[in-house]
């Protein structure tokens, strides 16, 4: 056999090899993955723990955290097919009630979520007590109370300010480009040298991961892996037509910035997309600021009015 055939079929039980051992002796196992990030199937598994996890502690903030940046259609379909699923399982009235109400906020519209999101029916009236006539109430005479003034107790509640991000956009670089990418450069300023001699120096920030979040998916990159660009520059490869949302650190919170790929035409007069490069500057949080007070009137005590009634006999001509 030549050396060409036996180095086909090396390579040939090499790509063999290769896929075997990646697929059935050591695939791809997921850890502390973003939801967006998983598998259909396990995105289907993680939409319907988050319904049953809502209809036991009612916690709408976490639900909708754990639901967010996942497909608008895969979430009705699960949160669908999880109620069914404990409508079968005969789970409490009020957990079917609070998992048909999340479903209904995402847009479910089933004859189960209309059952559990009915509103309760008024209870019916009960009949009215006959009107007394005067002849049969004695003659009566009140004699007023004094009011009593209620106490009032003030209350002092912080009020909340959001936290500021280190993050701040310096400068950023709009393109036409054949391959739409985001390029993004982070620094942060550090003081070198002692005494007299220090002075202030702006570096790459290597480390810093960046979540970069779109309708239906995620992706991260981390600073300082790509030689060509420095300690702080890390970039995406992205779609036409989209709008991203750029998180540092975590995808948390409000975005950094939001950018849109738009179709643009390149110098050839061919069809292109818009790129963009950012430059990021960490910096110091300031102090935080004192809460302003706000001050709330709290009466604790309700004003009553009570009468003594006496009655008079009626009068009788002799």
């Amino acid at each position: 056999m030549s050396g060409r055939k036996l180095f086909i079929a090396g390579l040939l039980l090499g790509l063999v090899g290769g896929l075997i051992y990646a697929l059935l002796l050591n695939p791809v196992r997921y850890t502390n993955a973003y939801p967006a990030l998983l598998p259909a199937e396990q995105r289907a598994d993680w939409i319907r723990m988050t319904a049953f996890a809502y209809g036991y502690d009612g916690d709408e903030v976490r639900a909708r955290v754990r639901l967010a940046h996942l497909p608008e259609a895969e979430v009705q379909e699960g949160l669908a097919a999880a109620l069914d699923e404990a409508v079968a399982q005969g789970i409490e009235s009020a957990a079917l009630k609070r998992m048909a109400a999340l479903a209904k906020h995402y847009g479910v519209e089933n004859p189960t979520v209309a059952i559990y999101t009915r509103p309760a029916l008024a209870p019916t009236p009960s009949e009215p007590s006959p009107t007394p006539t005067a002849a049969s109430l004695p003659t009566a005479t009140a004699t007023p109370q004094p009011l009593a003034t209620p106490p009032i107790t003030l209350s002092i509640l912080p009020t909340p300010t959001p936290i500021p991000s280190p993050y701040v956009i310096s400068r950023t670089v709009k393109a036409c480009e054949p391959q739409p990418r985001i390029a993004i450069t982070v620094t942060q300023h550090i003081t070198v040298g002692t005494g007299r001699r220090a002075h202030r120096e702006e570096v790459g920030l290597p480390g810093l991961t960046l979540w970069l979040l779109w309708d239906g998916g995620a992706d991260r990159a981390v600073t300082g892996f790509s030689p060509r660009g420095g300690a702080g520059y890390a970039d995406f490869s992205v779609e036409g037509g989209r709008n991203y949302n750029l998180y540092p650190e975590g995808p948390t919170g409000a975005p950094l910035l939001t950018l849109s790929i738009t179709p643009c035409t390149l110098p050839n007069g061919e069809r292109g997309w818009t790129s963009w490069t950012l430059f990021v500057v960490k910096g110091e949080l300031p102090p935080a600021p004192t809460p302003t007070p706000t001050m709330t009137l709290t009466p604790t005590a309700t004003l009553t009015a009570t009468a003594t009634l006496t009655a008079t006999p009626p009068l009788t001509t002799p």
